[in-house]
């Protein structure tokens, strides 16, 4: 099982972006062997894309519906309320804060799932919040 983080899909869903071929490509191949992402990176991926500044802003109605088009495309990885304490515990005994707390989330759903393969456009943070799972961290 692949699993595929938020950056990722944006990515994907950005022509102008340098990466979006790369982040296409990635998810064709995810297509095929089978994929999941957290239900956390719909609603990330709608503040994402409805939030952002013109000309790279989307109608709120049209990013709801691109996290629907992932709804139906990957399997949604959803984590209890202990799991996400947990995340958050991993993240303050790394000494972590702010926006880190997203990438722990992040890959304790690929642990769920059983992540063979981790997609993401932040390798760097992940790795060194799970270095455990470095050799399965890659960019698209």
């Amino acid at each position: 099982m692949i699993y595929v983080d938020t950056s990722t899909l944006v990515g994907a869903s950005t022509p102008s972006d340098y990466r979006h071929q790369a982040c296409l490509q990635a998810l064709q191949a995810v297509d095929q062997g089978g994929g999941a992402c957290s239900a956390h990176s719909l609603a990330e991926f709608y503040s994402v894309m409805s939030g952002r500044p013109r000309p790279l802003k989307i109608p709120p109605f049209a990013a709801a519906q691109m996290s629907d088009s992932f709804r139906r495309r990957f399997k949604i990885v959803t984590l209890t309320a202990d799991e996400y304490l947990a995340a958050v515990h991993t993240a303050a005994e790394a000494g972590e804060s702010g926006g880190a707390i997203f990438d722990c989330v992040h890959l304790a759903c690929a642990r769920k799932v059983g992540a063979t393969r981790i997609l993401t456009l932040d390798v760097a943070d992940f790795r060194r919040l799970a270095p455990d799972l470095a050799s399965i961290i890659v960019a698209p």
